[in-house]
């Protein structure tokens, strides 16, 4: 115990104690990789310690493993400790890199961008970037054309070669080309280069749009497919024109687009000045990044340079799901009859001067030897029209004077629907007259016969061979489709489309309520002017014509299917009788969509609305 002076620090030990001594407690520690083993000895009271039996450290025992490289990573030798877990690595190879598989997941257009997405074929990794076109030169141009623009020959069922003209590849072994071109074909084959193809099938057509993809087969039937375009040209844009100009195998040229979208007979046309001649049809027209952007199908002949190439986005409009043979094509839908006037014959039984009297003619392909006895003789043949059927009839006269003499018409129950033309076939001077039943039900028609009445031989018998023949065929659900809009149109049974004007008229069977449909060249015009100068004429031709009154409506929003457009209603009045025209217009780029409804005895409008979609 020590006592300390506050005052002095004076220190005095008294009750003085010995120390306690160490109070070792033991522990054995096994030798590690790094670090030595032994007996220790530890004081429970102090910490002091001393080792005994020391056994000395074991070392690393290393097991070696190889790693390999991954496409971001080093491949690696690495050596890890068996015992006390200890690892390091040597560097064995560079990383391998990504291999990437690159797919378009959005095309590229001449207007627009397009997305590819590369993904690693290894790790998986992705990622994607836009991409666009690269203008070619004229030269890789021709280079393509090359190897897919081929020549394609038609023949009759003799074998013999009627004509050629251009298609070009889209897909392996499928070719477009014009209509007009396999028309009269009965076969068909395609020359690319020392290859030749024979096509097999149709697979799909429209006389309308003038445009034909056919499946061959053969040496060389793998010619890569061309790019198509579906956006709208660029005016003023390069393009180049490939074909057998005549006969002249991969003929090219090059010119501008004069105009981007000339509709012509309800059809898409790209105006341009690339010089094409016979042989032409069906080659494409390509722009400066080689994508296909019009089937190269006409020429004004009266012109400079005025060649038209139907949009590629027309392909769009066709109907693929009724491949047929070029065979049944030529004898179903082409000029070809599976008989021949004068190989199926019989004679006109009389009584047949009325529609109820009217004979029946029930094999296909019937030649009717009859006479038209006088002026006051009319004969009547009576056929039944599948769904899709056409009738085709040749009226062949023994006198060729009669031809201009004779009227033929196709009459329903209504009246007439089809009339017969002066025509030639097999050098003869025949009557020519066709109807097809665009309705879903079959129907009646009949073949009218009879002298016109200022006929100056109509006082004389005339004989005449009437052959008539029918075709299958297919109804279109739609009778008129708009590219741009979208529009799409079901017609009534009775129809036309005028070729001069491109209007496409249907009419109702049993009303006289009609529907028109034109596409019209705007001019740099608003659709605000074309209306008022549409208006001033409708109002000038009241005026000469002598209508009760005429009222013209403001434009208001409306749709037709779920496409928008502007509508103004106009009603004339004529002898007391009124009629509602409701006029729908839609401007598209340079031109203008005008739709005409025509609807009498107070009609409703819905009645028409239901034909759209």
């Amino acid at each position: 115990t020590t006592y300390t002076c506050k005052k002095c620090g004076e220190l005095k030990i008294k009750d003085f104690t010995e120390a306690l001594g160490h109070d070792y407690g033991t522990s054995t520690v096994a030798p590690t990789c790094t670090e030595d083993g032994g007996t220790y000895h530890v004081c429970s009271r102090c910490g002091d310690s001393y080792v005994t039996d020391v056994t000395p450290a074991l070392g690393h025992d290393y097991e070696v493993k190889t790693v390999a490289p991954t496409c971001t990573e080093d491949g690696l030798t690495v050596f890890t400790c068996s015992r006390c877990g200890d690892t390091y690595s040597e560097k064995l190879c560079d990383p391998l890199g990504h291999t990437f598989t690159d797919t378009v997941t959005l095309e590229a257009t001449c207007k627009k961008d397009g997305i590819v997405r590369h993904v690693c074929s290894r790790c998986g990794y992705a990622y994607e970037e836009n991409y666009s076109l690269e203008a070619l030169t004229s030269e890789e141009i021709y280079a393509r054309a090359k190897e897919s623009v081929g020549e394609i020959w038609i023949y009759d069922n003799n074998g013999n070669a009627l004509g050629l003209g251009t298609c070009f590849a889209i897909d392996d072994g499928v070719f477009v080309t014009n209509y007009h071109v396999i028309e009269k074909a009965y076969s068909a084959k395609i020359m690319i280069g020392t290859d030749t193809l024979f096509v097999s099938d149709v697979l799909a057509f429209d006389s309308g749009l003038d445009l034909a993809v056919l499946k061959a087969a053969g040496s060389g039937s793998h010619a890569p497919a061309l790019p198509v375009c579906h956006e709208i040209a660029n005016g003023g844009s390069t393009v180049y024109a490939v074909g057998s100009s005549e006969g002249l195998t991969l003929s090219f040229s090059t010119g501008v687009v004069a105009s981007p979208d000339r509709v012509i007979d309800s059809v898409h046309y790209i105006q341009h000045d690339a010089a094409i001649s016979n042989g032409n049809s069906g080659g494409p027209l390509f722009n400066i990044y080689g994508e296909v952007i019009g089937i190269n199908a006409r020429s004004l002949v009266n012109g400079q340079s005025l060649n038209f190439a139907i949009s590629s986005r027309e392909l769009d409009r066709l109907d693929y799901s009724d491949p047929i043979t070029i065979r049944y094509f030529a004898e179903t839908y082409g000029n070809y009859f599976a008989v021949s006037p004068g190989d199926i014959n019989i004679s006109e039984t009389e009584p047949n001067s009325s529609k109820d009297t009217a004979q029946s003619i029930v094999q296909n392909g019937t030649t009717v030897y009859g006479t038209v006895d006088r002026s006051s003789d009319v004969d009547f043949y009576k056929v039944t029209l599948g769904s899709g059927e056409s009738l085709t009839v040749i009226l062949i006269p023994r006198y060729v004077e009669d031809a201009s003499g004779i009227q033929c018409v196709i009459l329903d129950d209504i009246g007439a629907i089809a009339a017969g033309e002066v025509s030639t076939y097999d050098d003869d001077t025949v009557i020519y007259a066709t109807f097809k039943n665009r309705s879903s039900s079959p129907m009646t028609v009949y073949v009218g016969l009879a002298y016109y009445s200022n006929y100056k031989y109509r006082n004389d018998v005339a004989e005449y061979w009437l052959f008539l023949y029918k075709k299958a065929g297919k109804v279109s659900e739609y009778d008129y489709v708009d590219v741009d809009t979208g529009l799409k149109f079901r017609a009534p049974d009775r129809w036309s489309v005028d070729g001069s004007t491109g209007i496409v008229t249907a009419t109702d069977y049993t009303s006289g309520n009609g529907v028109s449909i034109l596409m019209n060249p705007l001019s740099g015009s608003s659709v605000e002017n074309y209306v008022a100068q549409l208006n001033a004429s409708l109002r000038s031709m009241s005026s000469n014509f002598g209508y009760d009154s005429i009222t013209i409506s403001e434009l208001t929003a409306a749709k037709l299917g779920d496409v928008e457009f502007v509508m103004e209603k106009v009603t004339s009045v004529i002898s007391g009788t009124k009629i509602d025209q409701y006029i729908y217009v839609k401007q598209i780029g340079e031109s203008v969509l005008i739709v005409t409804i025509s609807a009498g005895n107070n009609t409703p409008l819905s009645t028409f609305e239901s034909m759209f979609s």
